[in-house]
């Protein structure tokens, strides 16, 4: 195929459009005259399309056939746009075109060749007709208030939908169920079942159950309290450690001048000891924190990690002496 008409070819186009477009008034002028205006103007566009149409170029073809159709009405227009399009794969679309070529009223002074355009768009047509893809889609595990759409178009189950050859998408809804599917379809494939399955929703949780979120946060609320006091504890005990470091630095500097080294008088026995027992409290106090928020922290780790069905008990018991911290699963 040429890329370009030849020149003759283009006369004889321009003739076959001038006859198509005006039947009464060039014969009447002879050959030799030629269109004005509109005419001229929609016979101009009308042979580029074609050119266009003939290398192939679908889209351009078609935007000048329906321009040079916008100017001057013809079958003619009509039967190359629905030509183009089906050329170009949008076979529903051609569809229409063609329905609407053949659903003009000719009446019996209509020239010829608007007669032959609608013949030939009627053979066409039919053919293709056969090429059209269709499907019928179908849910399962689907219910009364299933929803199905194709390209977000709302389709019935078991309805047979025609569609333009390439990839769709089929969603399935039902309330907080939702499923979807791809698929492809390719021209003369008829009727292909496209089914989209819908997983069944989930049993009903028994009373005062909300599922597994309420398990995990009935153990994150003890788990958290347990790690923040016993952080709390542990930097306590780190600040209490401190004072007792330094109390018995204190004590140790603050001996009467008459003990020797560490040796003191019997009368200064009670003097000393009770300087040297407010430091020991402290140093009693300081390790008790440290080891309860250690251990504290510990458990509230393990239960946000591991979590259980039931809910802890724990109790906590700390003194001056010793510390206590119990866990009942």
């Amino acid at each position: 195929m040429n890329a370009r008409l030849q020149p003759s070819r283009l006369l004889a186009l321009l003739a076959f459009l001038s006859f198509a477009l005006f039947p009464h008034g060039l014969a009447a002028q002879g050959a030799a005259a030629e269109p004005a205006g509109d005419g001229a103007r929609a016979i101009e566009k009308g042979n580029q399309g074609i050119e266009l149409y003939e290398q192939g170029k679908w889209n351009e073809a078609l935007e000048r056939f329906r321009r040079a159709e916008s100017i001057y009405h013809s079958p003619v227009f009509v039967l190359y746009a629905a030509r183009t399009l089906r050329n170009s794969g949008r076979l529903l679309e051609a569809r229409t075109e063609f329905r609407r070529l053949l659903a003009e009223p000719l009446g019996p002074t209509a020239p010829e060749l608007w007669k032959q355009a609608q013949r030939d768009g009627g053979a066409e047509l039919a053919a293709l007709e056969a090429l059209i893809p269709s499907v019928v889609v179908d849910v399962e595990g689907g219910s009364p208030t299933t929803h199905l759409a194709v390209d977000e178009r709302p389709v019935a189950p078991g309805e047979r939908i025609d569609l333009e050859p390439g990839r769709h998408r089929l969603v399935a809804t039902d309330g907080a169920r939702k499923s979807t599917r791809e698929f492809s379809v390719v021209a003369g494939e008829r009727e292909q079942l496209v089914l989209v399955k819908l997983k069944q929703a989930p049993d009903p949780l028994p009373p005062g159950r909300t599922g597994e979120n309420e398990s995990r946060t009935r153990w994150s609320v003890p788990g958290l309290v347990l790690v923040g006091t016993g952080g709390v504890a542990l930097v306590a005990g780190g600040i209490v450690g401190a004072v007792a470091l330094k109390k018995k630095s204190d004590v140790r500097e603050g001996l009467p001048a008459d003990c020797q080294g560490t040796t003191c008088p019997v009368s200064k026995k009670d003097e000393v000891e009770a300087e040297a027992d407010k430091a020991r409290n402290l140093g009693t106090l300081a390790n008790v924190l440290l080891v309860g928020g250690g251990a504290a922290a510990a458990v509230g780790v393990g239960f946000l990690i591991w979590g259980s069905e039931e809910a802890p008990a724990v109790t906590a018991r700390i003194s001056t002496r010793s510390a206590d911290l119990t866990v009942a699963f």
